[in-house]
């Protein structure tokens, strides 16, 4: 193995290992904001199902500009609808004043 070809494997493997983390906390997230407000909980399980399509094609595909494409663009999405939910708030009345950090239900 050349020093590109593992310059690839760590990079795929860091890829991995955030498109599994985004997926775990917005997986999480879900019940709650399903309750809340349907559309963001559901917005939430359809980019968490597509992370995890993601992470298995940068595993899988020997040329995955698609899922680093993909992952990016979903990623962004997720980032300007937080942004945006904490600033001008989403539609529905969905805004959440401040930030706290995220607790994990782990004892």
């Amino acid at each position: 193995m050349n020093s590109a070809h593992a310059a690839e494997a760590t990079l795929r493997g860091v890829g991995v290992c955030c498109a599994v983390a985004n997926t775990v906390l917005h997986t999480l997230l879900v019940p709650d904001h399903l309750e809340e407000k349907f559309y963001i909980g559901f917005l939430f399980a359809v980019g968490s199902a597509v992370m995890i399509v993601v992470a298995a094609a940068l595993v899988s595909l020997k040329h995955a500009m698609a899922a680093w494409l993909t992952g990016s663009l979903v990623s962004l999405g997720m980032i300007i609808g937080f942004l945006l939910s904490r600033t001008i708030g989403l539609p529905d009345g969905y805004y959440e004043p401040g930030w706290e950090p995220p607790t994990v239900p782990f004892p």
